[in-house]
């Protein structure tokens, strides 16, 4: 299942040891590593390895349409790691943040942090985790209390994989750029730098809803 919500405004830990080094490759560099073809673990994903991932694929799109490669951002990279951890924590899915004031809108969490903008926008995206048809999938209940849900296909009753972490970016940039105010952001020839960054849902498996992600992009001009 997927969903989008747009806004706009006038590390790998083992891989790339925690750093940002993973951002600033080259992006067909990037997307050439055998790391973004490993399927994710739900229980233990590697968020900073998605993050890259996602903002490669999008700066390939930008030179497919002939602009310039957006520059990683720190700063961003920083506030959209906290919005995204937020929505995980608090569970909620929105550009507004109900349950901190001083972080509520995008211009708040930017303008606390930097002065350094004058345009800015947002992307966000839930997906799921699973690979599935269609988003359609069944799931088996688990045999004992405090079990795993095994979530199958509905037509074969075989086990659902995971997808990897190229296979979820990819999903995840595509559906922006099927909604043309997340195209827009995505696009646009303003912009200068970009940071994204998505939080995993917690205690996978242990309920009827698919393991998911809520990612957050920022763009600064």
């Amino acid at each position: 299942m997927k969903y989008l919500l747009t806004l706009f405004a006038w590390l790998f830990p083992y891989f790339f040891q925690n750093d940002f080094s993973a951002f600033e490759m080259n992006a067909k560099e990037f997307l050439a590593t055998s790391a973004i073809q490993q399927p994710i673990d739900a229980r233990d994903p590697d968020t900073q390895l998605l993050d890259a991932t996602v903002f490669h694929l999008c700066n390939q799109l930008r030179q497919k349409y002939h602009l310039p490669p957006l520059a990683f951002s720190p700063v961003l990279y920083k506030i959209v790691s906290e919005h995204s951890e937020a929505m995980i924590e608090r569970n909620f899915y929105s550009h507004e943040n109900p349950y901190n004031a001083q972080k509520r809108k995008l211009s708040n969490r930017v303008f606390s942090q930097t002065n350094e903008f004058t345009q800015l926008a947002e992307n966000l995206a839930q997906n799921d985790i699973i690979h599935t048809k269609n988003d359609e999938f069944c799931y088996n209940e688990p045999n004992r209390r405090g079990g795993d849900f095994e979530f199958i296909d509905c037509e074969s009753g075989k086990p659902l994989p995971m997808q990897s972490y190229r296979e979820l970016a990819k999903s995840i940039v595509d559906s922006w750029m099927e909604s043309p105010p997340h195209r827009a952001n995505l696009l646009n020839k303003n912009y200068k730098v970009m940071a994204c960054s998505g939080r995993f849902s917690k205690k996978p498996f242990k309920n009827a809803n698919s393991p998911f992600i809520r990612i957050t992009q920022n763009f600064g001009g």
